[in-house]
Formats: C-alpha cells, sequence, structure tokens
C-alpha cells in the first residue's frame, strides 16, 4: 500500500494546493487502516480511535470546502494521532498519540 500511496500523493499535490485532494488522500489512508487492521483489532474498540477517525473526515471535509490553513492543520493533525494510536494502541490518551505522530514525523 505504500508505493501506491506514495504514487497518490504525488499526484495529488504535485503543485497544487489544498483542497478536495486532502479529502482524497485522507480517505485513501482511511481506507487502509480500515483493511489492514482485523476486525477483530483492539483499537477498533477504542473510542479515541472514532474520534480521531471522526476528526479526520472533519478536517478533510472542511479542507475540500474552506481550502483554509486550519483546516489542513486540523486535518493533518488529526490524521497523525490517528496513525500514532493505530500504531501504538495501548496510547491511552489522546496527547501521547500526537506525541507519537510527532516523533515519526521528525524520524522521517
Amino acid at each position: 500500500m505504500l508505493p501506491l500511496g506514495v504514487v497518490l500523493f504525488d499526484w495529488l499535490f504535485w503543485r497544487e494546493g489544498g483542497g478536495i485532494n486532502m479529502l482524497v488522500f485522507t480517505l485513501f489512508v482511511l481506507v487502509v487502516q480500515f483493511v489492514l487492521l482485523p476486525r477483530h483489532a483492539a483499537v477498533r474498540r477504542s473510542g479515541s480511535f472514532w474520534l480521531m477517525v471522526g476528526g479526520s473526515l472533519f478536517g478533510a471535509a472542511m479542507m475540500a470546502v474552506y481550502g483554509s490553513a486550519v483546516a489542513a492543520l486540523a486535518c493533518m493533525a488529526s490524521l497523525l494521532m490517528l496513525l500514532g494510536y493505530v500504531n501504538q494502541p495501548h496510547l491511552k490518551l489522546v496527547l501521547y498519540a500526537l506525541l507519537t505522530a510527532a516523533n515519526s514525523l521528525a524520524k522521517a
């Protein structure tokens, strides 16, 4: 899925502003997470996971509608927190998921 995500990211964001492309990419990331996570995964039963899914979708929708920097920040932050939380499901606080995502982003 990673090569497909890289190609999709390059195609959607090369010399383009934010907008509907952010919504498409967020939906791609969420669908990949749902495909890769088994149905019985503990993270799927967590309220924080569903809160971050909802936040990612809402931020992406607002990015598609308004295209503002605040919507882009909200979308990216919630998507990064979601990925941090999925990779370490034993985290109990959303803040720790954000710190994990920021650490991974800094390493990348």
